[in-house]
């Protein structure tokens, strides 16, 4: 919803901090997706991040890649954890500081 969220609306939400997003399920892809491929380039700054052990790790490849094809203001991570809280709460602090650096 965060990528959602600043792809719809970026004069409001102009950074979006995406932690093990859900942009495919069972081979189909969200919205979001078509947002990303068909819409020009917001000026929006993003960061994406997936644990290597998360089932959503090959849809957060590929949304990496579309973002990246297309232009995007946007850093992407990979870390060995999995889809949990644990694993967001111990990459969430590189995420903020990639948005609002000092």
């Amino acid at each position: 919803m965060a990528l959602y969220t600043s792809l719809r609306i970026p004069k409001i939400f102009s950074r979006a901090l995406c932690q093990a997003g859900g942009y495919e399920y069972w081979g189909y892809e969200g919205v979001v997706v078509d947002l990303a491929r068909h819409l020009p380039v917001p000026p929006v700054r993003l960061w994406l991040d997936c644990g290597r052990m998360d089932f959503l790790l090959d849809a957060n490849r590929k949304m990496q890649a579309l973002l990246q094809e297309k232009g995007y203001d946007m850093a992407y991570k990979e870390n060995g954890g999995a889809h949990n809280y644990a694993t967001w709460r111990d990459s969430l602090w590189r995420g903020l500081e990639y948005l609002f650096p000092a």
